[in-house]
């Protein structure tokens, strides 16, 4: 079930003087549209949509591992409840990868109907993706959702919403930084009960709920 709520947002600046370096620098190449901490493993995982990859960061070593290859233009990730998986959405590649974090190897790519942005895992495993109605399909592919479990005919699903979502904005013109483009993002509380969204729609901001249970 996904409640959808108006919003409009005013930006907020904020000036800091910085008198040194806090932490380790570390240069990412193409720069990094989302990050996801594996506490367990100790490692960072930066999606990189520049060279359509996942840069891999080992805290304790304070240096980047091997990245992982990935479909064209990935987006945003996010990891499984069982720290299994690394799902991220590609958009350029209209897929869901899927990366085994033991292997550090992306294990399958899922074909989408839709060009895909924020992604986010339910308490249920079944990873939520938002496309803003992008692609093939239009209004009917808003919100996917893939289920792992299931058959792979019937794994991905659309998410009815009430009321209709809003019509999909023009993309600004690229600016040589892909990410700077995407519209959506997803987040998941931490017991996985719901699915916070917000979807930039012209200058308004549209926040969803989406209900895992239901």
């Amino acid at each position: 079930m996904v409640r959808l709520i108006r919003l409009a947002l005013t930006g907020v600046f904020v000036s800091t003087g910085w008198a040194a370096t806090f932490g380790t620098v570390q240069p990412i190449v193409g720069g990094a549209s989302d990050l996801v901490l594996d506490e367990a493993r100790r490692r960072l995982y930066l999606v990189n949509p520049a060279l359509n990859q996942v840069e891999v960061y080992s805290i304790p070593q304070r240096r980047m591992l091997s990245p992982i290859r990935t479909n064209r233009q990935p987006a945003a990730a996010a990891m499984s409840r069982n720290g299994q998986f690394l799902y991220v959405t590609c958009y350029d590649g209209s897929a869901l990868d899927v990366i085994d974090l033991e292997k550090l190897a992306s294990v399958k790519s899922v074909s989408l109907p839709a060009k895909p942005e924020g992604v986010a895992v339910g308490k249920d495993e079944r990873v939520l993706i938002t496309t803003i109605g992008t692609g093939a399909g239009n209004q009917a592919n808003t919100l996917l959702l893939y289920d792992p479990q299931a058959t792979e005919s019937r794994a991905i699903s659309n998410v009815v919403l009430a009321p209709p979502p809003p019509a999909s904005p023009l993309l600004p013109p690229p600016s040589g930084r892909p990410f700077l483009s995407y519209r959506s993002q997803l987040l998941a509380t931490r017991d996985g009960d719901r699915i916070i969204g917000l979807n930039i729609v012209g200058s308004n901001r549209v926040l969803f709920v989406y209900e895992v249970a239901s």
